[in-house]
C-alpha cells in the first residue's frame, strides 16, 4: 500500500519522445528503471509513447520530482499527467486461462 509508505499521490503520466529511433528509446526506458517512484512503464501506442505510473508523497514533491526527473529524461518532448482521484481496482494477478 503506497499511502503506508508515506506516498499519498499516483499519478499516469503520459509521455512522447522527440526521436523514436531504437538508441533514444532504449536510452530513455534505462533511465525510466533507474527510478524508484516509477511503479511501471509501458510502451504504448497512440498520442503517447509511454505511460509512467509514479508515487509521490504529496503534490508539491510531485512537481519537484517532474521537475527533476521526469522533464530530464532523454529525449522527452511532452508530457501529461493525470492525478489518481480514487483506486476502485488495484493491479492484479491476471485470471487463470479457462476460469
Amino acid at each position: 500500500d503506497p499511502a503506508k509508505l508515506g506516498y499519498h499521490v499516483m499519478a499516469f503520466v503520459h509521455i512522447s519522445l522527440d526521436k523514436n529511433d531504437t538508441e533514444h528509446v532504449h536510452a530513455f526506458e534505462r533511465a525510466v528503471l533507474a527510478i524508484p517512484q516509477v511503479l511501471a512503464c509501458h510502451r504504448i501506442s497512440g498520442r503517447y509513447d509511454h505511460q509512467l505510473t509514479v508515487v509521490a508523497e504529496d503534490l508539491g514533491a510531485y512537481g519537484i520530482f517532474a521537475e527533476h526527473y521526469i522533464n530530464g529524461l532523454p529525449s522527452v518532448k511532452e508530457v501529461y499527467t493525470s492525478f489518481v482521484m480514487r483506486e476502485v481496482k488495484a493491479p492484479a494477478n491476471p485470471p487463470l486461462p479457462g476460469a
